[in-house]
This record gives C-alpha cells, sequence and structure tokens, in this order.
C-alpha cells in the first residue's frame, strides 16, 4: 500500500487491481477501439465513464480483476478525486498554454513539489496532491489558461489507459504524494468550481471584472474565459481580438505580455472554430 503505483506490475490488470489495493476509488472508461472512443464522437479524447453512475460504480479489488480482464485493455482506469481517494489533480495541457501558464505561476510563487505525475495521452500532465486537511475542491476550477484542477465530484484518467491519439497513459514522477504548496491551494480554493462538464459564467461576473479589474494569479483565467464567452456569441473575432487586448492594458494588473494575450486568443478561437464545425456536420 506503501509503493507507489508505477513499482507493480505494469499489465493493464495487474495495475487495476493495485490501484484498488491501494485504496483508490476507480471505474471503467468507455473503450478506445481503432483510435476512436466508442461515444461516437469523432474528436473525443476517451475519457468517458463507462456508466453514467460512474460514482457509484466503484470497482473492489475482485472487481478490478472482472473488468479489466487481459482481453479488456481497451477500457481505462478512472480515478475518482476527492476525500476517499485523499487525492486532486492539477491538469495540464500544453496544447492550451498549460506549460507557459504553469511556469508563469511558478516564477512568481515558488517552485511545486515533486509528487505523483502522469503524461496524459494528450501530451500533458495530472500532477497528483494530497487532499487538503482544511476546505474542499470542486469537480473542476479553471487556474489559468490550460491548467484546471479536478476534486470532488470530478475523476482523472491512471496508466497505463489508452488514448485515441494511440499512446496510453503513463507515469512520469514516482516521488510519494506530495502536499500542495498554500499559494496553489488557496489559488485553487479561490476559484468558482464548475461541474466536471463546465458551465456558464454569471453575466454580473464580467461586469464585476471590468469594474473591479483583474488581478495577478487570475489574468490569463479571466482573459481566456472572456474570449470564449465573446466567441461562443459570434463576435467578430477582429472585435475581440481589440477588447481582448484593452481589458489587459487597462483592467490586468499587471498587464500581460501581449505574446501571451495573443496565444490566448489564437487557442481559444481555433477551439471556438472546432466546436462550430462540429455543431455544422
Amino acid at each position: 500500500m506503501d509503493r507507489h503505483p508505477s513499482e507493480s506490475p505494469g499489465t493493464h490488470i495487474e495495475l487495476a487491481v493495485h490501484y484498488a489495493e491501494r485504496g483508490w476509488p476507480i471505474f471503467p472508461l468507455l473503450p478506445i477501439r481503432r483510435g476512436r472512443c466508442k461515444c461516437g464522437e469523432l474528436d473525443c479524447a476517451g475519457k468517458h465513464p463507462l456508466t453514467k453512475r460512474w460514482q457509484h460504480s466503484i470497482a473492489s479489488v475482485d472487481a478490478a480483476r472482472g473488468i479489466w480482464r487481459p482481453d479488456r485493455e481497451e477500457l481505462g482506469i478512472g480515478l475518482a478525486c476527492g476525500p476517499r481517494a485523499g487525492v486532486w489533480a492539477l491538469d495540464v495541457d500544453p496544447r492550451h498554454g498549460g506549460d507557459a501558464a504553469i511556469r508563469e505561476l511558478q516564477e512568481r510563487h515558488g517552485r511545486l513539489p515533486e509528487t505523483l505525475t502522469t503524461v496524459t495521452g494528450g501530451g500533458g500532465w495530472h500532477l497528483l496532491y494530497q487532499w487538503p486537511a482544511e476546505g474542499g475542491i470542486g469537480p473542476r476550477a479553471d487556474v489559468a489558461p490550460g491548467v484546471d484542477v479536478r476534486g470532488e465530484g470530478g475523476f482523472v484518467v491512471l496508466p497505463p489507459s489508452p488514448h485515441v491519439s494511440g499512446r496510453r497513459y503513463e507515469w512520469l514522477r514516482t516521488e510519494t504524494l506530495a502536499a500542495a504548496p498554500r499559494w496553489l491551494l488557496e489559488l485553487v480554493q479561490s476559484r468558482p468550481a464548475t461541474s466536471a462538464t463546465g458551465g456558464a459564467t454569471d453575466p454580473s461576473a464580467w461586469v464585476e471584472m471590468l469594474r473591479d479589474g483583474i488581478p495577478d494569479g487570475r489574468r490569463n483565467n479571466e482573459l481566456t474565459k472572456l474570449a470564449g464567452h465573446l466567441l461562443r456569441r459570434y463576435v467578430s473575432i477582429d472585435v475581440v481580438d481589440g477588447l481582448i487586448h484593452l481589458v489587459n492594458e487597462h483592467r490586468c494588473r499587471p498587464p500581460v505580455p501581449r505574446s501571451e494575450v495573443d496565444r490566448i486568443i489564437e487557442s481559444i478561437a481555433a477551439k471556438e472554430l472546432r466546436r462550430r464545425q462540429r455543431k455544422a456536420s
């Protein structure tokens, strides 16, 4: 039980059983076959629980042996974050600027401690931390562009789960589960939690943000949300570009570098374009 997961045998079933023995609440994810998630969505990354009641489908050690049989390696392994697992996760996605955002946060607040870390199928990282002794962490909250959290009511995918890219999730760091630094917990717990599938921002929040300004630690996240809010309502990309730069220059304390703002807009615009293409197909 004190061993790091990667110290157990590495087959699908052996790792699933080891997670269950460790006391982690795990459950099966939809299979990926021929590079496609069984949900049928063309661009799905394959992270869906096998059942909608996944929080009530936690596998015991014996159940793990039956679910992740040697002939069912296409099933992913989900870990339900929260106090039962004693774990929450920081999800860093370089495809949406998470690597740059996490560097900026560490430059301002201090380095993050080494902790259990996985490489995701999409090329990002899940940094696992001890569940905080005080205060909870919601299912999901955005911290910065490409950086969000998974807390109680949310989940992460564990190795060696498959990904539609053809890669598998892998363990990167084998240190013990670390406690998150105070600055990170304060930042995470100050962010409004959403459901695991996200949620809309109350319009009054935009008014408050534009009136009071955006402090350090929230700049990237707020600019990202505002850009997404405008593009989702089909505001011209040129107008969005001008507005986001104006908000950055006059409401961010201090302003984010212009190149970073450009990157945020490009990332969100590409994401919105994919959403519109899916809707049209």
